[in-house]
């Protein structure tokens, strides 16, 4: 499964303004935050380029069977 910093990261903003500036709605972008949806690789490009960090430091996948 692949999980995310996203709400972490995302601080203060609102999730809207961000999915307005990555060309998303703020509803696909609420799925990736709350990883139930996974974006696509040009989506998480995107949201890498947004918060200036890279897709590995934002993205990452969660090994544990749990």
């Amino acid at each position: 499964m692949i999980n995310n910093r996203l709400k972490e990261i995302r601080g203060e903003l609102s999730q809207k303004l961000i999915a307005e500036s990555i060309g998303i709605t703020q509803q696909q972008y609420s799925k990736i935050e709350r990883n139930v949806g996974v974006p696509s690789f040009e989506v998480a490009l995107k949201i890498s380029h947004f918060f200036r960090k890279s897709v590995e430091e934002i993205f990452f996948m969660n090994l544990d069977n749990n």
